[in-house]
């Protein structure tokens, strides 16, 4: 395949995932606010999330996985995003929003401590580069303590909450 016509394919994807994604998003608006402009799909609970890229998918699979969504502007989408990571670390916001617990951040810094490069340690744990550097500097993460582990249901009390409590938190109504 020529390098134009790998061009033109990657060009025509594009426009095609745009237009069902406009296709769906006319004349919705956003749960929170009412805005119209940079509509986004929110998981109402991010764990039932199957991936992010579904307007390719087939009608059904794209339909079961919206049935788990709220539409929200990409203002009030940050927000929620951000008052759920406050949830699952320590207090701070991380808008990385990895579910990491205490003991995978304490073999992190181990790790960091015996010199093995951060970008070595993020590809280990599927995370990014700048959130192995946060947890280095501890900007987002407090030291880990034994008798709490964050993110783990039954030892944290807000993951322990249950999925209703935690939807009915984040989700918006109008």
């Amino acid at each position: 395949m020529t390098e134009s016509r790998k061009l033109y394919m990657r060009t025509y994807a594009r426009v095609w995932v745009a237009n069902r994604r406009k296709q769906f998003f006319a004349g919705k608006s956003c749960v929170r606010c009412g805005s119209v402009e940079r509509l986004e799909l929110d998981h109402i609970d991010p764990a039932l999330k199957v991936a992010s890229s579904i307007w390719t998918w087939a009608l059904t699979k794209r339909l079961d996985e919206i049935k788990k969504c709220q539409i929200l502007c990409h203002e009030c989408h940050k927000q929620k995003s951000i008052l759920y990571c406050k949830e699952l670390m320590t207090g701070k916001p991380n808008l990385a929003c990895r579910k990491l617990d205490n003991s995978t951040v304490s073999e992190i810094r181990d790790k960091l401590a015996a010199g093995i490069p951060e970008r070595a340690i993020a590809a280990e744990y599927k995370i990014g580069k700048t959130t192995v550097h946060t947890i280095k500097t501890n900007e987002l993460y407090q030291q880990p303590s034994p008798e709490k582990v964050v993110g783990v249901a039954g030892t944290d009390p807000a993951a322990s909450r249950s999925q209703a409590e935690r939807s009915s938190r984040l989700s918006y109504t109008p």
